[in-house]
């Protein structure tokens, strides 16, 4: 029999009273033992009933917690944006004493029972190298999902367009991953403390630029498929689409301050979104040849049709074939506007 460590989980949120329940629901479930954990909520400005919500469950089921809205929160400096990154400081900085370890999860998630147990086992039996340990995500298909929403799911965890990414599959032969999600990992408290998130990142890039810190002296980060976080992505396809811009300016701002090499997908999209930028300056110029690309593209999303149409089961999957032509395009966009800003 093991003593168990103090774990603190981490929730960020901001108007998620739709599915902060169901998250909170599994979590107090957890196989790891209610008493050996504690939950700290950090609320981004919420305009609906996620605080109350949160409070009255967490009160009934007895759990130590704290719900910390960030319009209140004393620390807050001036002109700090509520991004989530002031969100996680927020809750690493209100952390117990007695936490070892803490675990993110999103509002709109469902943890497998097991989720917790899994992650600490992952990270508590180790060398002292390895800090974190993480992913995948995994497309929740429960909470009473439409046929929209599982295609941009499924779409956005695709194997070929992610490249085979162990972000968003279960890979075998992974021991040690570049970056994890703050949706699903856990890191050593004493370690994420030392470096904090920066207050100057949005979302998707506030775990990417401090894993890359942490990665930079050398310690690692660990693959764990065993910790199951069923994710959702509730979002149009026009929504997707900003998200990529986004995504894109804020790949380019991580490689503009540490002088970092983008990943293999960013010279790809940059490339793709340049080259038709110039096909559409030259537009009467044109000759067949210069369209092979396009071509290619189109059996990339034949390939990526068959792959969802078979999870979905839904002719919303047609989508796919405008996703795959934006996207490199949109995200190509985003990270060449962001290079030439100051």
């Amino acid at each position: 029999m093991w003593t168990k460590p103090y774990v603190t989980i981490g929730i960020i949120v901001r108007n998620e009273e739709k599915y902060i329940l169901g998250t909170l629901k599994y979590l107090v479930q957890q196989s790891y033992g209610k008493d050996n954990f504690e939950i700290i909520i950090a609320d981004g400005w919420s305009t609906d009933h996620t605080r109350e919500f949160s409070i009255d469950f967490l009160q009934r089921e007895h759990i130590t917690h704290k719900v910390i809205n960030e319009r209140e929160y004393p620390n807050k400096r001036k002109g700090v944006p509520y991004w989530p990154s002031f969100g996680r400081n927020v809750i690493i900085v209100e952390a117990s004493i007695r936490s070892e370890y803490i675990a993110w999860i999103d509002g709109d998630c469902r943890a497998d029972l097991h989720w917790l147990e899994r992650l600490v086992h992952k990270i508590h039996w180790t060398d002292a190298t390895i800090v974190a340990a993480g992913w995948p995500r995994l497309v929740e298909t429960q909470w009473h999902i439409s046929s929209r929403e599982l295609m941009i799911n499924y779409y956005f965890t695709s194997r070929i367009m992610t490249m085979w990414n162990p972000a968003f599959a279960v890979m075998e032969n992974v021991q040690f991953v570049e970056s994890l999600a703050g949706y699903n990992s856990i890191y050593k408290i004493d370690v994420i403390k030392k470096y904090m998130y920066s207050t100057r990142y949005a979302f998707n890039n506030d775990d990417i630029e401090i894993n890359f810190r942490i990665r930079k002296d050398w310690y690692k980060l660990a693959y764990a498929p065993e910790a199951k976080i069923y994710h959702r992505q509730n979002e149009t396809v026009c929504e997707f689409l900003r998200h990529l811009v986004a995504y894109g300016e804020w790949a380019a701002r991580t490689c503009k301050i540490h002088k970092a090499f983008p990943r293999i997908y960013v010279p790809l999209s940059v490339w793709y979104f340049l080259y038709t930028l110039l096909l559409i300056i030259l537009l009467p110029l044109q000759w067949p040849i210069f369209l092979i690309p396009y071509i290619l593209v189109f059996f990339l999303s034949v390939a990526v049709f068959v792959e969802n149409i078979k999870k979905t089961k839904s002719w919303q999957s047609l989508k796919v074939f405008i996703l795959v032509f934006a996207h490199p395009f949109m995200y190509g966009y985003g990270f060449v506007r962001e290079m030439f800003r100051k």
